[in-house]
């Protein structure tokens, strides 16, 4: 989930500068077995 937590960093920073407000939203994830 390295992804998931660069993306979080971003969001953060964004805030911190006051350029945007990102809110996340829960994406369903289907685990498919085989």
């Amino acid at each position: 989930m390295a992804f998931e937590m660069l993306i979080n960093l971003a969001n953060e920073m964004y805030q911190r500068g006051g350029v945007a407000l990102i809110n996340k939203r829960p994406t369903p994830v289907k685990v498919a077995v085989y």
